[in-house]
């Protein structure tokens, strides 16, 4: 059993510093602003009070962690995704539509933080009328078109930083050693045109999983050992870990023990997520050396790296073209029971996320998110061609700038009433295409909720043989029939999937395949049925 590499504490302990750190955290932003400092002060009067060194050094991270979060980008989005939501409830000429202005985005995040502020003040005092008034607490419109209340900002105790760097700097010439802080300058380094809100978002996971398994705050007190356990912890993690919302609240002591009782090959994350968190370590590291801090010079993350058993080529094989056919003869395509028994035949056929998601895959060769998180005003005319604009919107970010293309929509989906299902999500103002899909909590994708069911269509229709198989054979499918194709070149068939060029030239100089060149190619895939 791995244990974590500060004192040795009970469960109860654990939770009871969370639990604190977080109230603690919140009310702190509330009242201090984004920029909050705690002070030499400060920590003083916490200790004084109670709190031990583990204590407030947890309460730090918390802050750290909160601020970065609704900082972030991904989290600026998910915001404002909710809060249209709540204002659409209300009606009443309440609304959010179009980008909000610089004012909106401010009020919501001083309206955030209040409200958990206030909820977990409520909640630590049992305070269910507290609760009760909370959530009953009218909210107003903060379109820019709609006036709205006078807000009093909380005084902050260090002057404004601009928004843009996403970093809480003490002074002009100190630098924040705080893993999660280098975290956040990682993520505001404007020259890192790569840096998606996905990759954020991942960098931002590294450095409070890392701080939360050896329990060191600090890089400049990042040692080679410190490294090392933290590897052999992921390699004991359970491999569902982080698939469920309630593992950020549990302790890693906790989630290690829930491993033990189970088999072999549930445990363990794999060798490219273990490498992906040790690469973004890495760039921690080299982050803070270039600014100059203190960091342990023999720490070396090249050196746990875990081999890859396969290549990169074998990792997921394509589906057959078979397999294809015989995917698309499910109930879900051909008529299901009703919309609980999807795999049951029966006389509906229910045109949603479920449905069009396979379809799209399969016409197009993008990824899972990429289509399942598309906003209903992705889907376009360009130069008279019907096209899916895949770009990064409010629900979710892209896995780097190639991934961003326009896709023509091919002539099977159109007959099927894609776009007409496009304009129906548009006239109702949706947020997001499928909007059954939309995650229900931070730490979860669109495919989450459409996993379970297209998992079982796999299981259905193909039996057995679906082992290893997944929405990203998809891709594999169509790119591996493009290539049996001479008439398609190999940068109309990089264009269409979002895969960079094959060199500079390729990169730099080439122009974006037009629409109805790349129409063509797509019209080339077989229709399912």
């Amino acid at each position: 059993m791995i244990t974590r590499m500060d004192a040795v504490v009970g469960d109860d302990d654990i939770d009871r510093r969370h639990d604190w750190s977080t109230r603690k955290a919140w009310k702190t932003i509330a009242t201090r602003g984004l920029n909050v400092q705690l002070t030499a002060s400060d920590k003083a009067k916490l200790q004084a009070a109670g709190a031990t060194a583990a204590d407030v050094n947890t309460l730090l991270d918390a802050i750290d962690l909160h601020v970065m979060d609704l900082n972030s980008p991904a989290g600026t989005a998910k915001m404002l995704r909710r809060a249209k939501d709540v204002l659409d409830q209300l009606g009443d000429g309440h609304s959010l539509n179009g980008p909000a202005s610089a004012l909106a985005v401010m009020m919501l995040r001083q309206l955030t933080t209040s409200a958990k502020a206030a909820a977990w003040q409520a909640a630590d005092a049992e305070d269910v009328e507290g609760l009760v008034a909370l959530f009953a607490t009218p909210v107003v419109s903060l379109a820019d078109n709609v006036s709205a209340p006078p807000v009093v900002m909380a005084p902050a105790t260090v002057p404004h930083v601009p928004e843009s760097s996403q970093v809480a700097i003490a002074s002009k010439f100190t630098t924040d050693p705080k893993i999660l802080a280098v975290a956040g300058r990682v993520n505001a380094n404007k020259s890192r045109e790569d840096c998606t809100v996905e990759t954020q978002k991942q960098i931002l996971s590294t450095a409070a999983l890392f701080t939360k398994v050896t329990g060191v705050a600090d890089i400049t007190r990042v040692e080679q050992m410190h490294l090392s356990f933290f590897k052999v912890t992921l390699e004991n993690l359970p491999t569902s870990y982080g698939k469920s919302s309630k593992d950020a609240e549990r302790s890693i002591e906790e989630i290690l023990k829930r491993g033990e009782d189970l088999p072999d090959d549930k445990v363990g994350l794999s060798p490219r997520t273990i490498n992906g968190h040790l690469d973004r370590l890495n760039l921690m590291i080299r982050t803070a050396k270039s600014e100059g801090l203190a960091v342990h010079p023999t720490i070396d993350t090249g050196l746990l790296r875990v081999p890859e058993k396969q290549r990169a080529r074998d990792k997921r094989r394509p589906f057959e073209p078979p397999e294809v056919k015989k995917i698309f003869l499910h109930p879900v395509w051909k008529g299901c029971r009703n919309p609980k028994r999807r795999h049951l035949p029966g006389p509906m056929v229910i045109r949603d996320g479920q449905y069009w998601g396979p379809l799209l895959g399969v016409y197009t060769g993008a990824r899972r998110e990429e289509l399942l998180g598309l906003a209903p005003e992705d889907i376009t005319v360009i130069d008279s061609v019907p096209c899916i604009a895949i770009r990064i919107n409010h629900n979710r970010g892209l896995k780097n700038p190639a991934a961003v293309r326009i896709v023509p929509i091919h002539g099977h989906l159109i007959e099927l009433g894609f776009l007409n299902y496009a304009n129906a999500r548009k006239r109702a103002g949706e947020a997001a295409l499928f909007p059954e899909l939309v995650p229900s909590n931070e730490s979860d994708s669109f495919g989450d909720k459409f996993f379970y069911n297209w998992d079982k269509v796999l299981d259905v229709q193909l039996g057995t043989a679906a082992e290893g198989l997944s929405f990203h054979c998809f891709r594999h499918y169509v790119i591996a029939f493009l290539k049996t194709d001479t008439s398609v070149t190999d940068k109309e068939r990089r264009d269409l999937v979002g895969h960079v060029g094959k060199d500079v030239h390729n990169e730099v100089y080439d122009k974006v395949t037009a629409p109805d060149v790349m129409l063509r190619v797509v019209n080339l895939i077989p229709r399912v049925f």
